[in-house]
């Protein structure tokens, strides 16, 4: 595969030490190094299964192809230390739904991206999917030539988000160690890599902007309003260690250190998928105990994903996405955000 070039650069932008760079290419070069990671397949249907294990088998032979016919085998794996980087998950399992093993699976590698499979056309069971963390919901059967288009897809939005993590780890390994560094400068790097996605295009602009529409709408501060916004463009980034509670980011007040700035960011994005009512992931908080920006992107990114076309989908019209994200309002979602989401649209003449 062709090295990214553009990304590596703009590396010279971000630190003084001209030694750091050379970290950055490594992060340039993941695209020239074999990959070593898992797309699997949970699938209980033996000849679909089948075929779609010898299909993407034949397509990405460089990573290696699982299939399992139960969410208890991939649960068991995982723990072994399976680590697939995206994965084809049938909704209706014979040991459990399909959401909660990707809860599971998305706990341990965020970064992974999973595509829903059922055998219903229901909408709300395709907008289901995508509320547990789902990047797409295909419904049964489907061409092959489209599982193929999908899964491109998927490993491409994989490397971005992997790409995101790496730049991030370094940096904060950086600033732990004394050296300085620009935001503006690593949001450069990453608005570089999401312009070189084919796919979901625009995806973490739009969030951001929505974000930033409701962060506005709710009076949020100058500098609130910043860390909103590098929340919301990295809000796909994996699991960062030892990340820390910090009482700053429950009230959404920022008046800290630049490097506590920094943790914060990481841990609003940490809590996106939790629910309001505390049943979502990683920590089953709830309420108000979620961060305020968490909960902001939370409904940005639902109501993202509802109102955009797929290869296979079109978007739902404005209102019928609202409803549904309203339908939610108490359960996933904050209820004040959604109330002001809707004032947004109104005013907006969208819905």
């Amino acid at each position: 595969m062709k090295r990214n070039t553009h990304f590596n650069s703009h590396c010279s932008l971000l630190f003084d030490n001209k030694i750091n760079i050379a970290i950055y290419n490594k992060i340039g070069m993941m695209d020239m190094t074999k990959p070593k990671e898992s797309i699997i397949i949970v699938e209980d249907n033996q000849d679909f299964g089948n075929l779609l294990l010898k299909t993407l088998s034949t397509q990405y032979s460089e990573y290696n192809i699982v299939w399992f016919k139960s969410a208890a085998e991939v649960v068991e794996k995982i723990h072994e230390g399976l680590k697939p980087i995206c994965g084809w998950i049938d909704v209706i399992l014979p040991d459990s739904h399909g959401t909660e093993l990707s809860k599971h699976i998305l706990d341990r590698q965020p970064e992974a991206k999973l595509i829903a499979m059922t055998g219903f056309t229901n909408v709300e069971l395709i907008n289901e999917a995508l509320r547990y963390g789902f990047l797409d919901c295909i419904a049964k059967p489907f061409r092959i030539d489209l599982a193929r288009e999908i899964t491109q897809s998927a490993i491409e939005r994989y490397m971005i988000s992997k790409r995101k993590t790496l730049l991030i780890q370094d940096v904060k390994m950086m600033m732990e160690g004394g050296q300085n560094f620009h935001f503006s400068s690593i949001f450069s790097l990453i608005t570089t890599l999401e312009k070189q996605s084919s796919i979901l295009e625009n995806v973490s602009f739009r969030i951001t902007e929505l974000s930033l529409k409701l962060g506005s709408a709710m009076n949020l501060s100058e500098s609130d309003m910043k860390i909103l916004r590098y929340a919301a463009l990295l809000y796909d980034m994996g699991k960062m260690p030892e990340e820390e509670k910090l009482d700053d980011v429950k009230r959404g007040s920022v008046t800290t250190t630049t490097f506590t700035v920094f943790k914060i960011i990481l841990y609003i994005i940490r809590n996106i998928y939790e629910w309001f009512d505390g049943t979502g992931f990683p920590n089953q908080i709830k309420g108000e105990n979620i961060p305020q920006f968490s909960r902001i992107i939370s409904v940005a990114h639902g109501y993202t994903y509802l109102t955009m076309d797929r290869r296979h989908q079109k978007a739902l019209p404005e209102k019928e996405a609202f409803d549904e994200i309203k339908a939610y309002s108490g359960k996933q979602y904050d209820p004040s955000i959604i109330a002001t989401l809707g004032k947004i649209l109104k005013k907006e003449k969208r819905i």
